[in-house]
């Protein structure tokens, strides 16, 4: 029986590739490859078949039970398309599952990149025992998804989950102004209203203990908690996961985001939801991508019990080689 299958986590600034093995549930192989940002189309599709052509290969064609695509934005899941994706603007309307089951004659199934982050996190990460769970992406944009007993919900038409998009702004005075989304006060674009550098050297230079850097951060936090606090008056779940790259920084956005949040909550009882980060880092997208097929197509190794707890069953199957060792 076929137990691999190869997971594609798209982002707005890298494409992480990976072979999950549902045998032993680890990772046997992953690559990340840096894109440039607003990359075009048919480029990002010759980059994808032509790293994703290499590794099917290596594994054995055989062996892969399927291909999962994690995509950002908005999708249509039934038709397998991509209906809008801001931060990669060229990919708006591809029928992205037909274009990849086509080319490598292997099924293909997608989902919006971050409700893949979530569903890794409550099979494998933070997440896991949970009966709900929001997860939250922090990188070139916002992303979210949220698990309802042991379930991602999609919502009537399949967009739940855009936390990104909820609007927070608190400064608006005129008509005129723009209001702010989640994703415009804490994403990428959200450092460039009080620094031209990038996140990471601000991150730095906090730990360092420059005084500019850590009021940034705290700023920024500040946002992230009243998003946050949002979706727990809101939804109530038991744990926010936050993951994405942006997540890295720690308690510098988390401590004022915390601090916030005990201000925002309605109930007193909203204090029980925990604020974790992620467990599998950058490779949870991928890790979830990978566990779409396989929740469809091979269910019979997994059992779930009435609330969010997931038992892996023994499997009589022999265990699998490492990677240097398939057909090269």
């Amino acid at each position: 029986m076929k137990h691999f299958s190869l997971g594609i986590d798209i982002g707005g600034s890298k494409i992480n590739f990976l072979i999950f093995n549902f045998l032993n549930r680890k990772i046997l192989f992953k690559k990340r490859i840096d894109i440039r940002p607003k990359i075009k189309k048919q480029a990002l599709l010759d980059l994808v078949k032509k790293e994703a052509n290499e590794i099917i290969e290596k594994i054995g064609r055989k062996n892969i039970l399927g291909i999962g695509l994690g995509v950002p934005g908005s999708l249509n899941i039934k038709k397998g398309s991509i209906l809008k994706t801001p931060n990669i603007p060229s990919l708006a309307g591809l029928p992205i599952q037909k274009i990849f089951s086509d080319y490598f004659k292997i099924p293909v199934k997608i989902e919006n990149d971050a409700r893949a982050f979530v569903l890794a996190e409550y099979l494998y990460g933070a997440g896991q025992g949970a009966c709900s769970i929001i997860g939250v992406t922090l990188g070139a944009g916002v992303g979210g998804g949220i698990m309802i007993d042991g379930k991602l919900w999609l919502g009537e038409a399949g967009s739940a989950g855009e936390v990104g998009h909820m609007t927070i702004n608190r400064e608006r005075r005129t008509e005129r102004q723009k209001l702010l989304s989640f994703e415009d006060l804490v994403s990428r674009k959200g450092y460039l209203r009080f620094s031209k550098e990038k996140p990471e050297i601000l991150q730095k230079r906090a730990e360092a203990g420059d005084k500019k850097s850590i009021e940034i951060f705290e700023k920024i936090g500040k946002d992230l908690g009243i998003g946050l606090a949002n979706l727990v008056n809101i939804l109530n779940p038991e744990k926010i996961i936050i993951g994405g790259r942006l997540i890295k920084a720690g308690d510098l956005l988390l401590r004022p985001a915390k601090k916030q949040m005990r201000r925002l909550f309605f109930s007193p009882l909203a204090k029980k939801t925990l604020i974790l980060r992620t467990k599998l880092g950058e490779d949870a997208g991928a890790i979830g991508a990978a566990n779409l097929f396989f929740r469809v197509g091979a269910g019979q190794f997994l059992t779930e019990s009435s609330c969010g707890a997931v038992r892996w069953q023994k499997s009589v199957l022999p265990n699998s080689s490492k990677f240097s060792r398939f057909k090269k």
